[in-house]
């Protein structure tokens, strides 16, 4: 409990401008176009970990309570839908795409739900991790074009770097995704391809990040991220499988990822 309840601080440290949370309710905030844009990117890294999750929990691993990280999970992504609509109701670009990430999102949505079922049959998660791998993309899809969108119409300084350190949180969450489809033995043989791009990305934010001449506080933690970008890709080709130190490590990257992009001024 002691571990759990250091994990829930560090969430409400982070997230303090964009997520508030209540007991089981959560509050989402968008004061401005950054604010949004980070929102949107943690939620970019929020989706792909709720495949991670669902993952987990069809391979019956309990580490740091799936079922209520995927719960969260799962009300946070529709109170910041609820969020853009109030702030961006009368731009059309991102209400099409809000709707759009509704309608997509709705039958993968059911199927993480019945996740949460007490004593659920894992037989039967497994056979639908494949479906919502590949359905998830048309979500993250229209999240990401809501967020280029809010980008192009905003004057933010230091962008490029603001979403490098974002990019940086949601490639952990996806190769933490990928290693748990990897360990789950699943038949989907765009995985790698999938990994071997997460682990791309990460290295292309990485490299803009350093070359955007970072504080040292912001080399510190660049250090830190290049540590475990060496770590996913070592750890893809070990047969001994570590999936608690994945999520650990992962849930590392992403708290100081999203730390940085709040940072970036």
């Amino acid at each position: 409990m002691c571990e759990w309840g250091g994990y829930m601080k560090r969430i409400v440290v982070l997230w303090l401008s964009c997520f508030v949370l209540l007991g089981a309710k959560v509050d989402i905030n968008i004061e401005n176009n950054k604010s949004a844009i980070i929102c949107l990117g943690k939620e970019l890294a929020s989706i792909r970990n709720m495949l991670e999750i669902y993952a987990q929990i069809t391979g019956g691993i309990k580490y740091k309570l799936p079922k209520e990280r995927l719960r969260q999970s799962l009300e946070e992504l529709e109170v910041l839908l609820d969020a853009l609509g109030s702030r961006y109701g009368s731009d059309a670009i991102v209400t099409s795409s809000t709707k759009s990430a509704r309608v997509l999102w709705k039958p993968v949505k059911k199927i993480l739900e019945n996740a949460l079922v007490k004593n659920v049959d894992r037989k039967t998660l497994k056979r639908k991790v494949v479906y919502v791998h590949d359905h998830i993309r048309g979500t993250i899809k229209n999240i990401s074009k809501m967020k280029a969108h809010i980008i192009e119409i905003s004057n933010i300084n230091h962008i490029a770097e603001i979403n490098a350190a974002l990019e940086i949180g949601a490639s952990s969450r996806r190769l933490s995704a990928h290693y748990m489809m990897k360990l789950l033995d699943v038949n989907d043989p765009t995985i790698e391809k999938h990994y071997q791009q997460g682990l791309k990305r990460y290295a292309e934010a990485l490299h803009i990040l350093k070359a955007s001449k970072p504080s040292q506080k912001t080399l510190d933690m660049l250090r830190i991220f290049e540590k475990r970008l060496h770590y996913f890709k070592n750890i893809w080709n070990m047969h001994i499988f570590t999936p608690a130190l994945v999520v650990k490590k992962a849930n590392e990257v992403f708290f100081k990822s999203t730390e940085l992009a709040y940072s970036i001024r």
